[in-house]
């Protein structure tokens, strides 16, 4: 993979062990992912906070400690996702009946736990629908890194943004990412047409109309043809389906989203792989 000199600068550990440790993460997340370069994010992360994916690439909360004391920040906006390790409920966890997320106990170690990454600058939302209430959204174009099965669709089809299910503490703290799949305009162009052929009201009928494109679609840019026009809790029972159905991360209403203003637009004049009726 293609390495600047900054880059390569950084991952020969000029910077510090830490970023050293950051961008062999995202060097080793690239050429798995068949990316020939990194590109700089300038739009958003989005992150399960707490975590790391790969455990020979985690940082310990000492490490990121070290950062904060340094006066070292995230790069970009970022907010945070829901907990996932542990899980915790962030707002109402009294009256949530289950243990141990209504112990205060529980919660209060938990939000000790993730102050590093707040003093980091990681915007404390705790939500897996965080796109909602983040204070900066990116504009179409702007290159990010987020996480959620709601959310990437919604960064790539209804935002026109780019960003993979990629958003970690590396992409936040080197403020780059993978160049492949949804960061790059080939693979944003729709491929399959979709046609609804029933009138979708309440958000159950999209949540399952969006599992049925999400099986018959997979890894394909769907053109849905027929939906109206959802309201946002029907986006984002449809995202969530359409990316857990199956992996639809980027999809075309003509009309309606930012880069499909027509039909024929959302094919950049192509001819659909297929066409299918739901």
């Amino acid at each position: 993979m293609y390495l600047t000199d900054e880059e390569k600068r950084i991952l020969d550990g000029e910077k510090g062990r830490i970023a050293q440790k950051c961008m062999e993460f995202l060097v080793a997340y690239g050429e798995a992912a068949g990316a020939e370069r990194l590109i700089d994010i300038d739009g958003t992360v989005n992150l399960h906070p707490g975590t790391f994916w790969v455990s020979d690439f985690t940082l310990s909360r000492e490490e990121i400690e070290e950062l904060v004391e340094k006066g070292e920040r995230f790069k970009v906006p970022t907010f945070a996702d829901k907990p996932t390790a542990p899980g915790f409920v962030y707002d109402g966890f009294e009256d949530c009946g289950v243990l141990p997320a209504s112990d205060p106990e529980f919660r209060k170690a938990c939000l000790d736990a993730l102050e590093p990454w707040v003093r980091m600058g990681m915007v404390p939302t705790y939500s897996c629908d965080c796109y909602l209430v983040a204070s900066v959204l990116p504009r179409p174009g702007q290159h990010c890194a987020w996480v959620e099965s709601s959310a990437i669709p919604w960064a790539n089809a209804i935002l026109g943004a780019r960003s993979n299910f990629d958003g970690c503490f590396q992409t936040a703290y080197l403020g780059k990412v993978p160049a492949y799949d949804m960061h790059l305009d080939e693979n944003r162009v729709a491929t399959v047409l979709v046609e609804c052929a029933f009138k979708l009201e309440t958000d159950m009928d999209y949540d399952l109309f969006g599992w049925a494109v999400g099986e018959i679609c997979g890894l394909e840019v769907p053109a849905l043809v027929g939906i109206g026009r959802p309201t946002t809790s029907q986006l984002i029972k449809m995202n969530s389906s359409l990316n857990t159905g199956g992996q639809v991360r980027m999809y075309h209403i003509p009309g309606v989203t930012p880069e499909a203003p027509t039909l024929e637009a959302a094919f950049k004049g192509r001819k659909p792989k297929k066409k299918v009726v739901i």
